[in-house]
């Protein structure tokens, strides 16, 4: 990437951290860190991470490492979605996250955005697998409500399981929700990223809750954000007031100094908002003089800002076709339907540890089920021939030859761009030649698809 191409980029980037809506709830810019010239080749590589490989791999997954760059000017970066949203917020997250880290940590070699939703890390050396547990950010809102015993009593309890649960996960991941008095709920948080060690994660979130038992009182929502991991509760309900209370002389609201306060923070919006479209404007007119001279230069940077573009509508074209295909078998009353995120914390993001083997149609997998179960995930490769009637036809053969000499089918999985078998991991040899060979047992299928259709 030429040094212009990258200075534009990167503008790009600042361009839209400036409109992002949705603010983060943690940002971490290291002071031990330093700061990178503009229009380098550390500039010039992080701009490649941010948006040619961190957001590319965003589309497929939840998780994901990433390097760029040559050394010394080497760029180290990774993304983590809770596995409980949706690819769409995931996506969207990343997103936002890559631009709003440039824009809040500019021209810093390392920064942490942390959001609701997700997280995005870059750094000039190498992080992954380390357990970090500093710097720390955290935010706490008051808690008003005549509850806060029951809450304070049950919170400390409800804190140990959810972070021995999210260091047990495979995703490193939990969540848990308590039903309170006047329908009133807490819901506590656990998350690490998931290349650390269980000791690691335990470490980094026995941390986190040691700084947040340090609150001297109970809170509406408390949460401390770390480079490895979080922890966070909130109370909700018809009972939790967060308002403060305002000054008072006399035992009354002093209105004058009230009306006084009111303009003042008018004056600081409106000439925020002021400053933000004149900079908006200014930005916008630099970035189309030099989209204008790029294009008669014949320069490729144009190119690669609309190849961005274009990946986003594609992606959505691809969504809506996969979605409408979704709905096509989940109407069909087909009892093997199984979730998409299930089958990935069961086999950790499909990671080459718990591979298997390789058939014809793709890879298999093992896992482990939330209940305890063990299993086998054919995962069906995108480039083969199989489509979404053969998973089908396949779907309604095995369970109409089920045997105990045979591998049981547990459930089949069509979401996002994924096409999923999940059968019993047995202690014989079946499941190996069942998913492996069997040549004639394909033939023989292929007939009985046949008088199927």
């Amino acid at each position: 990437m030429t040094p212009r191409a990258t200075a534009l980029l990167l503008f790009l980037l600042l361009l839209c951290g400036l409109a992002a809506c949705q603010s983060s709830v943690a940002l971490l810019c290291p002071v031990r860190s330093e700061k990178y010239p503009p229009r380098s080749n550390y500039s010039s590589n992080l701009g490649s991470l941010l948006l040619q490989r961190i957001y590319k791999e965003g589309r497929i997954l939840f998780y994901y490492n990433v390097t760029e760059g040559d050394p010394p000017d080497t760029v180290y970066g990774h993304f983590l979605c809770r596995p409980d949203v949706t690819a769409d917020a995931c996506l969207s997250c990343i997103d936002k996250g890559s631009s709003n880290i440039v824009t809040s940590c500019h021209e810093w070699k390392e920064a942490i955005i942390w959001y609701d939703e997700c997280l995005v890390r870059y750094s000039n050396r190498s992080f992954f697998s380390v357990m970090e547990s500093t710097p720390v950010s955290g935010r706490s809102i008051p808690l008003k409500s005549s509850y806060s015993d029951f809450f304070r009593a049950a919170l400390p309890n409800l804190v140990w399981n959810t972070t021995d649960w999210a260091v047990a996960s495979v995703s490193h991941y939990a969540t848990t929700n308590l039903a309170g008095p006047s329908f009133m709920e807490m819901n506590v948080r656990a998350q690490c990223t998931p290349d650390l060690t269980r000791p690691d994660c335990r470490h980094c979130l026995a941390v986190a809750t040691s700084i947040m038992n340090k609150l001297s009182d109970m809170k509406q929502s408390a949460q401390f954000y770390l480079p490895s991991c979080y922890i966070r509760y909130e109370i909700s309900g018809s009972k939790t007031h967060a308002e403060l209370p305002g000054p008072a002389v006399n035992g009354r609201t002093d209105s004058e100094g009230g009306h006084r306060k009111a303009s003042v923070r008018k004056w600081v919006v409106s000439s925020t908002i002021t400053g933000v479209c004149l900079v908006t404007i200014f930005a916008g007119s630099c970035i189309l003089r030099k989209l204008v001279a790029n294009i008669r230069e014949g320069k490729e940077i144009g190119k690669q800002v609309r190849s961005i573009n274009t990946s986003k509508d594609l992606r959505g074209k691809v969504l809506n076709i996969e979605s409408r295909a979704e709905v096509a078998v989940n109407n069909s009353g087909d009892k093997y339907s199984m979730r998409l995120c299930d089958i990935r914390m069961a086999t950790n993001n499909f990671s080459d540890d718990c591979k298997i083997g390789q058939g014809g149609f793709g890879p298999v997998y093992k896992g482990m089920l939330a209940d305890g179960r063990e299993i086998a995930v054919k995962r069906l490769s995108r480039t083969s021939g199989q489509g979404l009637r053969e998973l089908k036809n396949e779907v309604a053969l095995i369970a109409k030859l089920q045997h105990r000499n045979l591998v049981k089918l547990l459930g089949c999985c069509i979401e996002e761009q994924e096409k999923l078998l999940i059968y019993e991991y047995m202690p014989n040899k079946s499941l190996d030649f069942f998913l492996f060979g069997m040549r004639f047992f394909c033939s023989f299928r292929t007939i009985i698809s046949r008088r199927l259709d």
